[in-house]
């Protein structure tokens, strides 16, 4: 392929890469080998729906330089460590899917179930923890590299890197990681539980009674709705009964309700549910904040069942959420309305008792990002319970983590 083919194929594995659900948003990046010096590589900050070729970046591989404006993705030091030692690899992922990030904060190397060895190689290799375009992480991953001979490999607490000889392979190894990441969860699972089969709530539950030593009422299992929300000038809407990832479209029970005062009494009055007051003073305390998203994900309200702070146990958590997710208890919706946009300030999300989270950001696909970086945060909280206690991400890291998106990596986004 010629230089003009090879950015394609960057481009096209970065929106595949997007509609697979292997990453999200600017999370991960793509890269394709040009020659025994050089690799193309997905720019730093960029969305991948909207890539062309001219945004594909060129970078040597011997020192990581470039030339031009667009910087390139903050991991190409990992993508030269990988080129400059295997030969037989021209193209390579980093992603953050589910499974093969939940298996990262273990921080240790996985036998493959065998019928996937030929794909990916007897060892998933797990490369210690290091910020992601740090130089810490670029040794980890050439320790790692110089342990396996494999295909795909866990960066701890944060990810996946696969690759192959081509763009195809490169994806089926990520395939098959995940899948092997899956079956690796499910062994434990089975083993300490005794069952014979691994289904999904019984899961959720075991990790409640046993491992949470949580027993909550059958009734916490249906939630009831806090809603979803978003700013509207000195004003915001609520949409009742959206307790999920958006907005009912064309929704017709809608509320449009001023930032000013509660009027509680007008409100019930009108119908208007009690927790518009909740929404109301998360508005008023957080200026950043412009939409609201109410979820009760299984995994999500089975955390808020616990009433525990959720630490970190993934960057991203740090990186999107913040250091900490605390819970809070409605008992009085006034009281609770102050506690929740208090638990806000400098976070993303708050987990309600019983009821799941509310997710916070400064627009509605923000809010989304949030919700989805929280789910995962959770089901990785349950998952590796089964393994004892897990240590979450060391909190500097965590600190270094939330600064680098609110200053740098939020204002590049945002630009584009």
């Amino acid at each position: 392929m010629d230089l003009h083919e090879i950015k394609g194929s960057v481009v096209r594995a970065g929106r595949e890469l997007a509609a697979s659900g292997l990453i999200a948003r600017t999370w991960g990046n793509v890269s394709c080998r040009i020659n025994g010096r050089q690799f193309a590589i997905t720019p730093s900050g960029r969305l991948y729906h909207n890539l062309t070729a001219a945004d594909i970046v060129v970078v040597n591989i011997a020192d990581g330089s470039y030339e031009g404006e667009i910087k390139p993705s903050s991991e190409k030091g990992i993508h030269a460590a990988v080129y400059s030692r295997r030969r037989d690899i021209n193209f390579i992922i980093h992603t953050h899917q589910v499974n093969a990030s939940i298996a990262s904060v273990l921080g240790q190397d996985l036998d493959t179930p065998h019928a996937l060895v030929p794909v990916i190689g007897d060892i998933i290799a797990c490369a210690a923890y290091g910020l992601p375009g740090s130089k810490k992480l670029k040794n980890n991953i050439i320790a790692a590299l110089e342990r396996s001979s494999g295909k795909a490999f866990l960066l701890a607490n944060h990810g996946a890197l696969c690759f192959g000889r081509d763009e195809a392979e490169a994806f089926t190894v990520a395939f098959a990681l995940e899948e092997a990441c899956a079956y690796y969860m499910a062994r434990r699972y089975l083993a300490v539980s005794g069952r014979e089969t691994v289904e999904m709530n019984e899961l959720r539950e075991l990790y409640l009674l046993q491992l949470a030593r949580v027993a909550a009422p059958a009734a916490a299992d249906n939630p009831e709705p806090l809603f979803s929300s978003e700013r509207d000038g000195d004003h915001f809407i609520l949409y009742p009964g959206a307790a999920g990832n958006g907005f009912p479209p064309g929704s017709s029970s809608v509320f449009r309700l001023s930032l000013a005062g509660s009027a509680e009494k007008r409100w019930e009055a009108e119908g208007i549910p009690a927790e518009a007051e909740i929404h109301r003073q998360i508005y008023k305390c957080c200026s950043k904040c412009n939409a609201v998203i109410h979820t009760a994900a299984p995994d999500i309200h089975t955390i808020s069942r616990t009433g525990q702070k959720l630490l970190p146990l993934l960057d991203d958590f740090a990186q999107m959420l913040g250091t900490s997710v605390e819970t809070v208890e409605i008992d009085r919706i006034k009281t609770a309305a102050v506690k929740i946009a208090r638990k806000l300030k400098g976070r993303n999300a708050v987990l309600i008792k019983d009821r799941g989270a509310l997710c916070t950001g400064p627009t509605k696909d923000d809010a989304a990002a949030a919700v989805m970086v929280l789910e995962k945060g959770c089901k990785a909280a349950i998952a590796t319970a089964f393994w004892g206690k897990v240590k979450p991400l060391n909190p500097l890291d965590s600190i270094l983590m939330r600064l680098n998106y609110q200053y740098r990596y939020a204002r590049l986004a945002a630009k584009k």
